[in-house]
């Protein structure tokens, strides 16, 4: 992802209206937005270097995995690594959604006690923000970010989510990791394929966050001129 407006004439607007901290703190969680897509993105191609690993481990090991179940030695081994990485990227596919949150309370409000979530940001909006509500909207009202909500606190809090390597003896059926299915407040949650919900749900927040960033910049200019007239 690259920043495509003025990112110092932002920054500058927001230290007008609201003072040097909050800039400084502005442009943190703005760095912390952009790192966590690059994480997500390390994340996903160790998982599937992973995978294609899986497909050269010694036959027996294999065999013993799609047999009966027995997983041990390296493929022991790389699904313990897929589970990692693929819990780090969730979690960090997760905080992409409370730095922007923070970043619109500092944007809009320069709230540098912010405390609270995404979802929480509609009640600060004002009336001429709209365009910055219909975006969160779209952003959160989703199958695949309510299921990362649930699989984030889920794996935060109690580490019962588990990943499943499915090992295969045929170059024509790939090894595969998948999230099991798991309970949380009362709803079960589906298995899903790793890779490509990881995928998915990256691409499909990417393509929010420029919207956003650019429609608050929209936001900070009125206010400049607005408090300079």
């Amino acid at each position: 992802m690259e920043i495509t407006w003025n990112n110092a004439a932002f920054r500058s607007n927001i230290e007008f209206l609201f003072g040097a901290k909050v800039r400084i703190q502005l442009g943190l969680c703005l760095e912390s937005v952009l790192s966590r897509f690059q994480h997500v993105a390390f994340h996903i191609d160790q998982i599937t270097q992973l995978l294609a690993e899986a497909e050269t481990c010694n036959s027996v090991d294999i065999i013993k995995a799609v047999l009966y179940g027995e997983i041990s030695g390296r493929p022991a081994e790389i699904r313990s690594n897929a589970e990692a990485h693929a819990i780090a990227a969730v979690q960090a596919l997760h905080a992409i959604s409370d730095s922007l949150g923070t970043l619109i309370a500092l944007a809009l409000r320069g709230d540098l006690g912010w405390k609270k979530y995404l979802r929480d940001v509609p009640t600060i909006l004002n009336d001429d923000e709209l365009e910055v509500r219909r975006l969160l909207t779209l952003l959160q009202d989703n199958d695949d970010y309510r299921y990362l909500d649930a699989l984030t606190n889920q794996s935060k809090h109690k580490h019962v989510v588990e990943v499943f390597i499915v090992f295969s003896l045929t170059p024509l059926s790939p090894s595969e990791s998948r999230f099991t299915p798991f309970e949380r407040k009362g709803i079960t949650y589906p298995e899903k394929k790793i890779i490509p919900f990881l995928n998915a749900e990256y691409a499909r927040q990417a393509k929010f966050v420029m919207p956003i960033m650019l429609e608050l910049d929209r936001l900070v200019s009125s206010g400049c001129s607005d408090a300079a007239s």
